[in-house]
């Protein structure tokens, strides 16, 4: 691929203004063509050289989520593109049941985009193809372009439990490189990535790794050279289950988290309004007045004044504890 010198945008671009690669895409296969050379997508050319996380997935929990991160990706697309995504747009598709959680996702981030530094921003364009013509090629979620100072930002949405930023952010770092060579502008030194799960969306900047790093990853893929730590031989079972597990406890918290969001906007309105008591066919909401509770400290007076134990002790109980096994959520 022949490129000029690389230059900052000094304007407001459009999409037609962006030059459009000879490759091919496959949507059904999911594989790019460069006349009759197949070429590798990105994220499979990481998952050569840095290894795969999901080896030990169940497939149709994989192929769930990812239909139902599909649904998420059009939403937001189609959003940033056409302005609205309407409960309809995935009717007749394969991604037809996961329009209420796509709804909520797109409905979060129409927020965010208004109440953060993304209010500035416009996208030029979603899928947009990039590819060296040779042996590199994939589609970047979102193309987007800083009304204030034109710098062209790449962002990638993600849908996984579990953000692997790390990953993501070389991810974003060969698109800017593949950009930038067939574009011949510069792409900010940041990428932009869209965490958005269950109806919370947390966008986040990163600085992207440099041209350099990015060339000795693409060399070491081309030499054969894997850069993937060696992991500790776990059956996939445990690890299955594992990740079931975590997943709940991510969705236990998110939803408490908006659980007592809504209560103290509810204990406002009430206190507002003069209401004690709101009565429906689908709660009662009371109004319980500020209380001291006060409590009684076993551990703390035994190790103090352990004489005392015996005034005590005829109200001491003992109970068996069933073993357990403590998770940490990451």
């Amino acid at each position: 691929m022949t490129m000029t010198m690389a230059k900052k945008p000094t304007k407001l671009l459009t999409l037609a203004e962006l030059p459009v690669s000879p490759v091919v895409f496959i949507e059904q296969e999911h594989e790019y063509f460069c006349g009759m050379d197949k070429l590798t997508g990105v994220t499979t050319m990481l998952i050569a050289v840095l290894g795969n996380k999901y080896t030990d997935i169940d497939p149709n929990v994989l192929r769930f989520a990812a239909d139902r991160g599909t649904a998420t990706h059009i939403a937001i697309q189609k959003y940033e593109c056409e302005g609205a995504f309407n409960d309809d747009d995935l009717h007749g598709t394969p991604y037809e049941e996961h329009t209420p959680s796509a709804l909520a996702n797109v409905l979060d981030w129409q927020r965010v985009r208004c109440e953060s530094l993304l209010s500035s921003w416009r996208t030029l364009g979603a899928e947009y193809l990039v590819s060296n013509e040779q042996d590199l090629a994939s589609k970047i979620d979102l193309v987007m372009q800083d009304t204030a100072d034109k710098s062209i930002y790449l962002a990638d949405i993600k849908t996984s439990s579990e953000l692997d930023v790390e990953r993501t952010i070389w991810q974003l770092s060969v698109y800017a490189y593949l950009f930038t060579r067939q574009t011949a502008y510069k792409v900010n030194d940041n990428v932009l990535i869209i965490h958005v799960r269950n109806g919370i969306c947390k966008p986040s900047l990163h600085p992207r790794k440099s041209d350099a790093e990015v060339e000795q990853l693409i060399a070491d893929w081309r030499a054969g050279v894997t850069r993937a730590p060696e992991q500790p031989s776990v059956p996939a079972q445990l690890v299955q289950v594992g990740a079931y597990y975590a997943e709940l406890e991510r969705a236990i918290k998110e939803a408490t988290a908006k659980r007592d969001e809504f209560r103290e906007r509810m204990m406002q309105l009430m206190t507002e309004a003069g209401v004690d008591i709101v009565k429906t066919d689908d709660f009662t909401c009371s109004l319980v007045a500020a209380t001291e509770r006060k409590g009684f400290d076993y551990k703390r007076m035994m190790k103090e004044h352990a004489e005392l134990g015996d005034l005590f002790g005829e109200y001491e109980t003992t109970t068996q504890v069933k073993p357990s096994i403590r998770i940490i959520v990451k």
